[in-house]
Parts: C-alpha cells; sequence; structure tokens
C-alpha cells in the first residue's frame, strides 16, 4: 500500500492547540471521518476507511510553505459565513479520489493540473467533505456551511493573513491500497468561538495549589503508552503464528502518545536505556 507523502510542517514552530479545543475538534473530526465513508458510498461501491489526523496549529504561511506538490481547494464557511475555512487536498491525492468515481487508472504526471472533467468531481468531492464536516457537528442541528466555487490554486488564497494560527483538521482516506489527506483550514480563534471557547484561557490551577508536596508524592498514577495500531482481516488474523510481523500504522517519524486514565496528555519517543525500555517526552499536551 503506497503511503501519503510526509508533510513538512515545522513542528517546533507550531503552536499547541489548548486541550479543551483539542479535545472538541478531535470529537468532530472523528464524526466527520464516520459520515466522509457514508457519503463516500452514495458515489462508489468501494470500500473506504476514513480516519482523523491530529489536529495541529501552524501560522498559515508556514502551511502555505509546505505545499510542495500542486493543490486543489474550496473556501468554506460554516454559519453564514461568520467563520470561514478552506477544504485542501494535493491534486496527486485527490486524483486517488478520482479514479475510484472514474473506475480508472492514473498513470499520468501525478503533478499535472487537472482536466475539466475532474474539476468538475473535484468540486463534488469537496460538497462530500463539507457536508460531512456539517454533520459531523456535536450539536442538535447540523452545521449550516456555504461551499464556494472549486479553486485550482488555493495557495494564491488571501484568506488568512500570513502570520495567522490556523488549525489543520485532517481525514486521511485510505482507498484501493492507497492514501490520500483531506485538509480543512480555520482560523484558530474563530474555531475556538464556534465551541464557545477561549483559546488563550490558562487552565484552572486552583486544585492543583491545594494539593500539598507530599500529598502528591504518594500518588500513584500509571502511564499508558500506545506504540501503535493495525487493522486486520479476520482471516488474517486466524491465521497468525509466532514470527509473524504486523504492520502498525505509527510512523516512525512521529512520537507515540502517552496516556493517563485513558486521557493523552503527551507524546514520547519510545527507546531502550541498559536493558529497559524507556521513554522521552517530545512535548505535552495543553
Amino acid at each position: 500500500m503506497s503511503q501519503a507523502p510526509l508533510e513538512r510542517y515545522d513542528f517546533a514552530a507550531s503552536e499547541r492547540v489548548k486541550r479543551p479545543l483539542r479535545k472538541q475538534l478531535d470529537i468532530w473530526s472523528e464524526k466527520a471521518s464516520e459520515f466522509f465513508v457514508q457519503q463516500w458510498q452514495t458515489v462508489s461501491e468501494s470500500e473506504i476507511k476514513v480516519a482523523a489526523k491530529t489536529v495541529d496549529a501552524h501560522s498559515f504561511v508556514d502551511i502555505q510553505e509546505s505545499w510542495e506538490n500542486p493543490c486543489s481547494g474550496a473556501e468554506i464557511g460554516f454559519r453564514q459565513n461568520t467563520v470561514r475555512g478552506q477544504l485542501i487536498i494535493e491534486n496527486q491525492q485527490l486524483r486517488v479520489l478520482l479514479m475510484d468515481i472514474l473506475k480508472g487508472d492514473d498513470t499520468a504526471d501525478g503533478h499535472r493540473d487537472l482536466t475539466p472533467i475532474e474539476s468538475s468531481l473535484a468540486t463534488l468531492i469537496f460538497e462530500l467533505i463539507a457536508v460531512s464536516f456539517s454533520e459531523g457537528w456535536q450539536e442538535q442541528e447540523p452545521l449550516e456551511f456555504d461551499l464556494k466555487e472549486f479553486d485550482s490554486v488555493p495557495e494564491r488564497n488571501r484568506l488568512f493573513a500570513a502570520d495567522k494560527k490556523v488549525l489543520i483538521c485532517g481525514l486521511e482516506v485510505e482507498l484501493n491500497g492507497q492514501t490520500a489527506v483531506m485538509h480543512l483550514l480555520i482560523a484558530r480563534n474563530e474555531m475556538a468561538a464556534l465551541f464557545g471557547i477561549d483559546p488563550t484561557a490558562a487552565p484552572d490551577r486552583k486544585m492543583g495549589q491545594q494539593i500539598s508536596p507530599n500529598m502528591i508524592s504518594k500518588i500513584n498514577i500509571k502511564l499508558d503508552a500506545e506504540l501503535g495500531s493495525a487493522r486486520l482481516d479476520m482471516t488474517d488474523l486466524v491465521t497468525l503464528s509466532a514470527g509473524d510481523i504486523i504492520i502498525l500504522e505509527q510512523s516512525v517519524r512521529e512520537p507515540v502518545p502517552v496516556r493517563v486514565n485513558g486521557e493523552v496528555l503527551f507524546h514520547a519517543w519510545p527507546g531502550k536505556q541498559f536493558n529497559q525500555q524507556v521513554l522521552k517526552i517530545d512535548s505535552m499536551v495543553e
């Protein structure tokens, strides 16, 4: 199975998404991924798997510079355009979806421009993505949206200022042995307002201030590091034996999540020290 190319984000320059906002965005993205599977079944009979990617915040100029290949996109507005965003996908990965609808095999240059027919179908795909995020909204009613026309050069879009902090919500699609990632970009402050969250609010530390160091030292906390996960067909599962190798979905280039009571508090790099397995803290989840 081919993998989507690694994204060249400068993670050192990224800004952590506050935990209340990240939690809401993770839920929203997970729901959107479930609805996209349903939406795709209206245009194709192929089996499709969709997973939500980790939400990150970057300045818009850093995101633009990370686009090495031609992209396609569409501007989207939520709640009477009070919150505006941008849907983005690389053309090379967009063709993974297009060829499934057209039932074709794209052997042409992956960096070429889209044909008029492909552009029309791309508009349909962006509508499916928009509907998925609309239906995935956690409130009682779907989130109203207005999808603008297809944009063949989204890199020139002036929706965000260069230094604007932008949230990136991604849906990773696995289809016909290939992978494609669709991105929803929304300004951090506007997204927080949509959820009714103050993005600059500091966490409440009053409870921690009331606990003495002696009390804290007596509390044992269990940490769980998730090295990765894999999906197997039942036929593969029943034939497993000692010595078989299972390829995990976790990339070796990314730190693993570490949970406390089921909640991810930080990311770490697994390793070995002497005869013990160890974790090196990479970043805290705020």
